[in-house]
């Protein structure tokens, strides 16, 4: 997919590595970068297909806001904060379930292996 101005990367992540996201001249993420990262993260690549389908919108208007030709609403951003952080909270939960279970199968391969 060639670029277009202002773009560097195509929603799939490509040209520059889907975790890397551009930053603009106050060293804040630009706001395409942004929704690119988050929308991947959430829900994936292709960006656009996904972060469409995962908020309900139309593909082309999240594509603008990928492109940079539109700004994203307000309304969108407080949703995609509400998302990210309720995976923020899945993934803790996650990671606590992980930690409890390799300590429970540690508990039990070391009396099993105490019995032999």
């Amino acid at each position: 997919m060639g670029t277009m101005e202002g773009r560097t990367a195509d929603d799939t992540g490509r040209g520059r590595g889907r975790s890397a996201v551009g930053r603009g001249d106050d060293g804040n993420l630009a706001d395409a970068d942004m929704i690119r990262a988050i929308g991947g993260s959430l829900f994936g690549y292709p960006v656009a297909d996904n972060l469409a389908r995962g908020l309900e919108m139309n593909r082309r208007t999240v594509q603008r806001w990928l492109n940079g030709q539109n700004a994203v609403p307000d309304n969108v951003w407080e949703t995609l904060a509400e998302m990210v952080n309720d995976r923020l909270q899945e993934m803790q939960r996650l990671s606590q379930a992980l930690a409890d279970r390799r300590r429970f199968g540690q508990a039990i391969c070391g009396d099993a292996h105490n019995q032999r």
